[in-house]
């Protein structure tokens, strides 16, 4: 045991004090020993069964390591460690260290078994685990528990806690640091002299940021600085963090995100400088998003308490916002997060999140709309009982969404590539910044199809070029290893299988995001609403495409921070990961939230039938509207009645036509709709006339015949018509493009109509001529035909593709064995080797200018070329 840490001299104070009450709160900073001394001082008192929670499971292994070397015993003797995904213990083990989220578990299904102690560390981090275990604890404390409970952290609300547990806790005060460290504030704009200023003192240098992207800015800002600068952060690989621990001859320079503020205790550093920045996960009107926000008080002393280990340290805040203008601290994840993952768990152990008494609670709105989440996901009723499918998605460790999502796969026999799609969604999108789904799929109705047949294209490859494809290395690795952990953590829960049928995979998608749906706002900007009424635009990067606006869709709901006009900060509310969906798809999916409503009902004379406006609803939102013919409806003879009295009277009283350009239209009446007249084409797209009133000063709608679009105003109409037929035609030329294959032969049969091509006139429109460009495009390694509105980026796009053919067939006819004729050599002699020098200069030369107009010409000639070569070859061998 280290001896020397200030937590050592509190040892008997904290031993008694957990056996005297049942819950002992342990304030200790950054450096105090807590996380390794506790449970040994207790182990030692005697206590057999010890079970330390950490936030995060490299903390449960690191610190599960750390403690046995101390105690001289070999890992998952004495003392253990367990997380989601792995697990070193024995029968022996009498300290384990897990992560939260397990214990959580063990917990609420009491499967724990009578142990001693229970001590949750880092409490300060407040996560929806932590908020549960400490919600739970005072349950079972108040209800006579036997375990004693010791939460400890650097920095925590006392007085609350003493209001919380009441009687049964008692607070513990130990100083931290071996060492003092000095505290100073500086502005923002001292971010990069303060570190030069340290590393000028010789001092090793922990500086905090936001994000990645901060992280490469300041490392390339210390470019010339003569130190060792690391990036330290949660996507790096072990390895790669292992460097920030080890010792230079220079001053080091660890960049870090939040990353390091808890996890991770670098012993060595003794000057920390700080943004006083983090971006987190908060929820503004229902979506979650990541935003940058100031840390609070108790977040700058912890990271203060990063310092002063091994010798006497400094903290400079650099930040523009004072450490007195901060919140004290930090806002609960609980707080400003979704709270669904929570709802269910509980609710599958009978408890009601809505009268639980969390430490913070969290408001009733974002409970209510958790609860809406669930039932429109199938795992609870409305009345919040648990279905069979919200017990077994309590049981997966992923996201609602996707356990929904693997849960519907399973009766489709598509699990396997829904696993795939949820770790892709559970991590981040495999599509990198330059990149475009059609790089890599033709899917046009489903992001998630698309990023599915990205990772098995990428996956495919025996060498993946991350630069050339724009694909994020570290992304894809992340996901990759996620991957393998939930088929391991998923194993025996459901069963891995694969049809591969991709309506199959896109209903599941449906099915999982299905508190995630959107219905068309406005077609000409692509906007959405939601059920709560927000408005949302379709992100631009989807397959949908930029014509495609269908009516219905669902996805994820991100909102976006850019920097406007003049430098602002500005926010944009958008949906990615999209899937389109039809109204058949709502009712063959969740069948139990769909409802129908009959508005307006009325006799018609023509039909002699009551007609009535029929409104389908998936839960509050519209889904489709139409007019249907209601057989022997009760009020049939009132309504007939009501119908034709009105029409005798008013039959004389409503004006019949109107003039437009000379041109006579007739009006028509309806009981319920406003007068409209029925435009046609030429008049639609020639007349001056905006709008039309009757003599009585009533507006009159305009319809069009060919779509069904109305409107008061004649030019939106006409905008709405216009675009209407250039979607079509767009799309109808997209449909009618031949398939290709991978060959020269393929392609050139084709080359005719690769180029400029008239796609169309918007008929019924203003007449203009329609171009496109048919260009050859590359998915992958395959080619294919593809229409675009853009000549440079097709041209591109083009010869991109003609390079690849070009180089794929001289890979193929031209390897280096072709030029090997001597015997008896390894590798080619040098003659050969000159030889095929002499050959791929050719190659490259050609290359230049390379068009479908002479390709084979040129293919032609290398073939030649190489006869001749080979000739001279076979008379030297």
């Amino acid at each position: 045991m280290n001896t020397s840490l200030p937590i050592y001299h509190y040892k008997e104070e904290i031993v008694n004090t957990v056996a005297n009450y049942p819950v002992t709160v342990i304030v200790a900073e950054t450096g105090s020993g807590k996380s390794t001394q506790v449970p040994q001082f207790l182990y030692d008192a005697g206590n057999k069964n010890i079970v330390v929670t950490e936030p995060r499971r490299m903390a449960s292994w690191s610190l599960g390591q750390r403690v046995s070397k101390e105690m001289n015993c070999q890992l998952g003797s004495t003392v253990g460690f367990e997380t989601a995904f792995e697990k070193n213990t024995s029968d022996d083990t009498s300290i384990l260290y897990c992560t939260d989220g397990l214990e959580l578990n063990r917990l609420l299904s009491s499967k724990n078994g009578n142990i001693d102690v229970l001590i949750i560390d880092e409490v300060h981090e407040w996560n929806q685990n932590i908020e549960n275990i400490v919600a739970l604890i005072n349950k079972k404390v108040a209800e006579g528990w036997s375990t004693k409970v010791v939460i400890m952290s650097a920095t925590l609300e006392k007085d609350t806690f003493s209001e919380y547990f009441k009687e049964n806790v008692c607070i513990l005060d130990v100083p931290g640091s071996l060492f003092p460290v000095s505290f100073e504030e500086r502005y923002k704009s001292d971010l990069i002299p303060s570190i030069k200023e340290m590393v000028s003192l010789n001092r090793n240098t922990l500086v905090f940021v936001p994000g990645k992207a901060e992280i490469e800015d300041v490392i390339k800002d210390l470019a010339t600085l003569s130190a060792v600068v690391l990036p330290l952060h949660g996507e790096q690989t072990s390895d790669e963090q292992s460097k920030c621990f080890e010792s230079y001859s220079l001053p080091k320079v660890i960049v870090a995100t939040n990353v390091a503020q808890t996890s991770i205790t670098i012993p060595d550093i003794d000057a920390v400088v700080d943004t006083g920045k983090e971006r987190r996960f908060e929820v503004h009107n229902g979506i979650e998003s990541i935003f940058l926000t100031d840390i609070s008080q108790s977040d700058c002393l912890q990271r203060k308490g990063r310092a002063g280990r091994t010798k006497e340290g400094i903290y400079i805040l650099c930040s523009n916002t004072p450490f007195e203008a901060r919140d004290k601290y930090p806002i609960p994840e609980i707080q400003r997060g979704l709270l669904d993952q929570t709802f269910l768990r509980l609710a599958t152990h009978g408890i009601d999140a809505l009268e639980y008494n969390f430490f913070h609670q969290p408001s009733t709105e974002s409970l209510l709309e958790a609860k809406k989440t669930l039932i429109n996901l199938g795992a609870l009723t409305n009345d919040g009982e648990v279905t069979p499918i919200g017990y077994k998605m309590a049981k997966m460790p992923v996201s609602v969404s996707s356990a929904r999502m693997i849960i519907e796969a399973e009766k489709y026999g598509v699990t396997e590539d829904v696993i795939k799609i949820a770790s892709i969604l559970e991590i981040q999108s495999l599509l990198g910044k330059d990149a475009s789904y059609h790089d890599f799929s033709d899917e046009n109705n489903c992001d998630l199809l698309a990023e599915l047949d990205m990772w098995n294209t990428l996956t495919s490859m025996k060498y993946i070029d991350f630069k050339e494809l724009h694909i994020n290395k570290k992304i894809f690795y992340r996901i990759k290893e996620h991957m393998n952990h939930m088929f391991e953590a998923l194993d025996g829960l459901v069963e891995i299988s694969s049809s591969g049928n991709r309506n199959d995979i896109k209903k599941c998608c449906i099915a999982g995001m299905l508190h995630h749906l959107y219905t068309l706002r406005s077609d000409y900007f692509s906007d959405y609403s939601s059920d709560t009424g927000m408005v949302m635009k379709l992100n631009k990067r989807s397959c949908l495409g930029r014509w495609d606006t269908p009516q219905l869709l669902v996805g994820i709901p991100r909102k976006i921070e850019f920097l406007g006009q003049w430098g602002i900060k500005q926010t944009m509310d958008i949906i990615t990961m999209v899937t389109k969906v039809s109204v058949q798809d709502l009712i063959n999916i969740a069948p139990h939230l769909v409802t129908h409503k009959y508005f307006h009902h009325y006799y018609s004379c023509s039909r002699d039938v009551v007609v009535a406006t029929k409104i389908m609803y998936l839960r509050d939102i519209e889904i489709s509207r139409e007019e249907v013919e209601i057989p022997n409806h009760p009020d049939y003879e009132k309504l007939k009645e009501e119908c034709l009295r009105n029409s005798n009277y008013y039959s004389n009283k409503r004006q019949q036509t109107v003039t437009i350009d000379g041109k006579i239209f007739e009006v028509h009446h309806s009981y319920f709709d406003p007068p409209y007249i029925v435009v046609d084409d030429f008049t639609l797209f020639n007349t001056n006339v905006r709008t039309v009133l009757l003599d009585n000063g009533t507006r009159v709608m305009f319809k069009n015949i060919h779509t069904n679009y109305e409107n008061y105003n004649m030019i939106s109409l006409r905008n709405a018509v216009e675009l209407y037929h250039i979607k079509k035609l767009w799309t109808s030329a997209r449909n009618n493009l031949p398939k290709i294959k991978n060959t020269l032969i393929s392609i050139l049969e084709n080359a005719s109509i690769i180029g400029k091509t008239e796609i169309g006139r918007d008929n019924g429109g203003y007449g203009d001529i329609i171009y496109g460009f048919i260009s050859l495009s590359l998915n992958g390694s395959s080619l294919h035909l593809e229409l675009l509105d853009d000549e440079e980026k097709a041209n591109k796009k083009n010869q991109e593709a003609l390079e690849f053919l070009y180089g794929k067939i001289i890979r193929e006819n031209y390897s280096e064995k072709r030029f090997k004729f001597k015997k008896g050599v390894k590798g080619l002699s040098p003659k050969e080797q000159k030889v095929k020098a002499e050959f791929d200069s050719e190659v490259r030369e050609l290359q230049n200018g390379l068009e479908l107009s002479n390709i084979e010409e040129r293919l032609s000639y290398l073939k030649e070329l190489y006869e001749l070569l080979i000739e001279d070859l076979k008379i030297v061998a």
